[in-house]
């Protein structure tokens, strides 16, 4: 089964890419990924991934489990896969949307357009 994806987006403006990079680097735990491709287990299924990186995806660090390719910029927004756990507040997919979120001004929304009140 595929995850859900969630998104990161201002209501009535994009997000800009020097914004984007000034909200990861002032968020703990998370950062961006400066090399071309990255290897390694998509968080919350474990399935093995290969990344091209733009230069404005960034990675999360999952503590034992490594830093992981987690948060996607394009087109003025940032996407993600919804946690495994949406309602686990310790999850770091959702404790750093939440922070990530807060710092742009935005707001946490799922596929179908609903809302997320991290």
């Amino acid at each position: 089964m595929r995850p859900y994806e969630l998104s990161i987006q201002r209501k009535n403006r994009q997000i800009d890419q020097a914004k984007w990079r000034t909200a990861v680097e002032a968020t703990p735990d998370v950062r961006i990924i400066e090399a071309d491709r990255v290897r390694g287990e998509e968080a919350g299924t474990g399935i093995r991934v290969s990344v091209v990186t733009t230069g404005e995806t960034a990675e999360v660090n999952f503590g034992a489990m490594g830093w992981t390719p987690t948060f996607f910029w394009r087109e003025g927004r940032i996407r993600f896969n919804a946690p495994s756990d949406p309602d686990d507040e310790q999850d770091p997919i959702r404790r750093t949307a939440a922070a990530l979120a807060k710092r742009l001004g935005a707001q946490i929304v799922g596929a179908d357009g609903e809302t997320y009140d991290w």
